[in-house]
């Protein structure tokens, strides 16, 4: 089928904007009872090409024919710290195009680089990332607020001229969404309110996950050769409150990757459906290293609530082998939650390092300053669990 031109695709935007201002009419979507669907007035040419002068800039023509073909400013006039000033659009909507800059915090920031060639790319690692050493905003447009320090923003140049990329202000890790351009990534935020998806009270993070049912990530993943891609696809099941059998056991096999960071999300997110799959893995886990045994036991905190005690044997046999501050405080806590007091496995630890010669003491100081009616509820909480 022959893609639409990007004059068609706004025509399919308005009949599906009608559609989920009709559907979401209690505005359960995120701060949809902020803008209520109202749309501003659209942008002229020359306007258009006024701003292209004034920064030196050649808008993406997808942007540029939402702004001029469908709605370029806020439906009302700005308000002191009110959120109606915005065009509706995921998030809290997207900036009027004669504010873009002015509701900006790293106003300067954006101003000064914007016609600089944009460096970001999609599937950017942490270290990639971090070699780039960027200290500015090269090549991107702002769009709107996500809240905090998160922002949408807009490729202007280069390869994915055109894209939405989501950005920390505090120079996080960017994150591109997965769309090929802004308009098909707001054509899906309205395909998600007619289905009901963004209407759903635990849903939020619109543009975070891959679109698509089980059998069609599944597929993705089976056809992907990168394990950092397949990465990416795997975080999309995090958006199904449950998930099928078949599709577990579909993801089994990515627990043989030799990638690390797959092994472990591919851990974490069968955990989170059938933890009690993952026991055996988890246990391997913490003898492996430090950083694998402190996954494990996030993973234990989180999903072993009702089979705890399991853990007690285990982890106190690896206690005294560990020589990370962090590893401790993740097993004491699971051992806290146990009700086992820990005091004479943890003494010998105390020359171990310079950490724990301040932290080993002053957890004895707080476990055995518990008074007798904490330790009986100790006594009774690690009873019920053994019981249950």
């Amino acid at each position: 089928m022959n893609k639409l031109s990007y004059s068609q695709q706004i025509q399919v935007i308005k009949e599906k904007f009608v559609l989920a201002k009709a559907i979401d009419t209690e505005y359960k979507v995120f701060d949809s009872s902020a803008h209520k669907y109202r749309l501003g007035a659209v942008v002229s040419e020359e306007e258009v090409l006024e701003f292209e002068e004034k920064y030196a800039i050649s808008l993406p023509q997808c942007y540029r024919t939402f702004i001029t073909e469908f709605s370029g400013f806020s439906a009302v006039k700005p308000k002191r710290n009110k959120r109606d000033e915005y065009i509706p659009a995921p998030d809290y909507g997207l900036f009027s195009f004669e504010r873009i800059f002015n509701k900006s915090s790293s106003r300067e920031e954006f101003i000064s680089s914007v016609k600089e060639p944009c460096t970001i790319y999609p599937y950017i690692s942490h270290k990639e990332w971090k070699d780039l050493d960027i200290e500015g905003f090269d090549g991107l447009l702002p769009l709107g607020e996500q809240g905090c320090t998160y922002i949408s923003a807009l490729v202007l140049n280069g390869k994915y001229k055109g894209r939405v990329v989501y950005l920390d202000l505090d120079y996080a890790k960017p994150f591109f969404t997965y769309e090929d351009n802004f308009l098909d990534w707001y054509e899906r935020w309205l395909d998600e309110i007619i289905d009901k998806t963004l209407l759903q009270k635990e849903f939020y993070g619109f543009g975070n996950f891959m679109k698509g049912d089980e059998k069609s990530l599944l597929k993705k993943l089976e056809r992907e050769k990168s394990t950092r891609i397949q990465g990416f696809i795997l975080s999309s099941f995090w958006k199904f409150k449950n998930l099928d059998d078949s599709t577990i056991k579909a993801l089994l096999p990515l627990l043989s990757s030799s990638d690390n960071s797959l092994y472990l999300d591919t851990v974490r997110l069968i955990s989170h459906h059938k933890y009690n799959l993952m026991k055996e893995e988890l246990e391997k886990m913490i003898q492996i290293n430090e950083a694998f045994c402190q996954e494990a036991c996030n993973n234990i905190l989180l999903y072993a609530k009702n089979d705890i005690c399991y853990w007690e044997e285990i982890l106190i046999r690896q206690l005294k082998m560990i020589k990370q501050r962090n590893t401790f405080n993740k097993m004491t806590l699971i051992l806290d939650e146990i009700g086992y007091d820990y005091s004479k496995d943890i003494k010998p630890l105390q020359n171990k390092n310079k950490d724990f010669k301040t932290l080993v003491p002053y957890t004895l100081k707080r476990v055995e300053g518990k008074n007798l009616f904490v330790k009986i509820g100790y006594f009774y909480k690690k009873l019920w669990r053994k019981i249950w």
